[in-house]
């Protein structure tokens, strides 16, 4: 028998050694099974949820675990959870419209059975067949996929604000399928393994995201310090994916914090764009805030219109140049009185700017002269980057001429994603070969490509319907509009397809009539 003890132990040490192993999670965490974890991503992939919503979900779970924990209730009394102490895990204003909101987001998570919150508990759904959902056939096909789908995942409550903050999107996806793959108790050893070997086209196939999705997320996790990666030799590297480990110390950098607005809901977002015929407009949801480095600018504060004194004497002196002007504060207030010429500035971009592709090549000109359309010292930023940085400029916050600034200034060209490449494009290709007219105000989508968006007097509720919904899609990067119009309307697959399939014609037909007219 002493021989077998001999014999086992050097193998617990050797097995001990491997991976990368911390005796404590810092803050505390929040025991979470996989299954849960799954199922919250499922449900807000497949727009049964909300991106708040989503965020909603993990809140409560921090909610929920302040009072497991003891909390500073008196033993004996009841918990009370309320909607201050939710919206300041979310985010938000706190005004009375915006409260109403995130409670109704709260309701509709109930209704759906994957949270309640009540005023005194907090119930989580523990399996699929909890939730009000017909059809979870991808659901299981995700759940067959993940290891230990039954296994509970201890959370760091660190993460768990995180997430519930203003995680981006692929960032979420990231931080979940890293606690999936990657964080271990193990009570043989008492310790924690925080090191796992993850792929992107895993997490691609598993979480149903882009891979520039996952590789923006990854990379935004490693920059805020909460991802290590691990040196791996490039043969692993190509078999197994990369070799990272979780900071179990990591803390939430206060010095740059970031204010993510909030998407509204798909109904409420169709019902804007048909009554406004533009760009979806924003509810009186609140807006997220993580006290951390993010890839997005803080929107609520003006940015800087020159780096310095230095800067500004010999913008005073080249005023009189049109397009090339640095501006002063006061000379953008002339410039919005119509005191001065009303020419694209780069110094003060507007919105108009952004969506007419004149005014747009006219900044990209005064860039190239003050250098800030340079990605790097010998390589000149084109004109379709350019392009594709104003696209994401229009759908990402309230500020669009801001946001664009920053983006150009800080040559953040790594944040344009490939649909917003792909609409930069059709934009540039329907100005160079369009026979339509364009419309000032904005650009309407089109349906299968086919020309610029017909005057919305001339279509039927149905038609507009149809350009409402991929307008929104598009907005919020759906890659089916039959989602945006299942959820405003219950539209079926097989209605959704004869609506487009009549918008199409309609919109042929009057293609062909413009032309026709051309050549009388």
């Amino acid at each position: 028998m002493a021989t077998s003890t001999q014999a086992r132990t050097p193998q617990r040490t050797h097995q001990q050694s491997k991976g990368v192993w911390v005796d404590r999670i810092a803050g505390s965490y929040r025991p979470i099974a996989v299954h849960q974890l799954a199922m919250a991503w499922w449900c807000y992939h497949a727009r049964h949820i909300t991106r708040r919503q989503f965020r909603i979900y993990f809140a409560a779970h921090e909610m929920h675990e302040r009072r497991r924990c003891g909390g500073s209730a008196a033993k004996g009394t009841r918990p009370l959870y309320t909607t201050a102490e939710l919206r300041a895990l979310v985010g938000g204003r706190g005004s009375p419209s915006a409260d109403r909101e995130l409670e109704a987001d709260a309701r509709r998570l109930a209704r759906l059975g994957l949270v309640s919150l009540g005023e005194h508990a907090i119930d989580f759904a523990t399996s699929i067949g909890d939730l009000a959902i017909e059809d979870a056939t991808d659901f299981d096909d995700m759940l067959e996929r993940l290891p230990h789908p039954r296994r509970t995942v201890p959370v760091p409550r660190r993460i768990v604000r995180a997430i519930a903050g203003a995680f981006s999107r692929g960032a979420a996806a990231v931080a979940i399928a890293t606690l999936i793959r990657s964080l271990f108790w193990h009570k043989g050893q008492g310790r924690y393994r925080v090191d796992g070997r993850t792929t992107r086209e895993w997490i691609t196939d598993v979480f149903g995201i882009s891979p520039r999705t996952v590789t923006e997320g990854r990379a935004q996790l490693v920059a805020l310090g909460w991802l290590r990666p691990l040196e791996t030799p490039q043969h692993l590297l190509n078999r197994y994916g990369a070799h990272d480990a979780i900071d179990t110390e990591w803390t939430m950098p206060r010095d740059d914090a970031a204010h993510v607005p909030v998407d509204s809901s798909v109904d409420k977002a169709v019902e804007d764009s048909m009554e406004q015929g533009q760009d979806g407009g924003r509810s009186a949801s609140p807006t997220g805030s993580i006290q951390c480095g993010s890839a997005s600018p803080d929107l609520n504060r003006s940015l800087p219109l020159a780096r310095n004194q230095a800067t500004r004497r010999p913008a005073r002196e080249r005023a009189g140049r049109p397009g090339a002007s640095l501006g002063s504060a006061g000379t953008g207030r002339r410039t919005l009185r119509g005191r001065a010429s009303d020419a694209p500035n780069i110094r003060n971009i507007r919105p108009e700017d952004l969506r007419d592709i004149d005014r747009l090549r006219s900044l990209h000109e005064q860039a190239l002269k003050l250098d800030l359309a340079r990605a790097s010292d010998t390589e000149r930023l084109d004109f379709h980057e350019f392009a594709a940085m104003a696209e994401r400029a229009k759908t990402h916050g309230e500020r669009a001429g801001a946001l664009f600034y920053w983006l150009l200034r800080e040559r953040k060209t790594a944040f344009i994603t490939q649909a917003e490449e792909h609409s930069a494009l059709a934009r540039l290709k329907e100005h160079r070969y369009g026979s339509q007219k364009r419309r000032g105000s904005h650009e309407g989508p089109t349906a299968g490509g086919a020309g610029a968006a017909p005057d919305s007097g001339s279509m039927s509720d149905e038609e507009r319907f149809v350009v409402a919904c991929i307008r929104v899609a598009k907005q919020q990067r759906i890659e089916d509009p039959f989602l945006v119009a299942r959820e405003g309307r219950g539209w079926s697959r097989e209605a959704w397809d004869e609506a487009c399939f009549a918008f199409q014609q309609s919109q042929l037909d009057r293609q062909r009539a413009v032309e026709g007219e051309r050549w009388i």
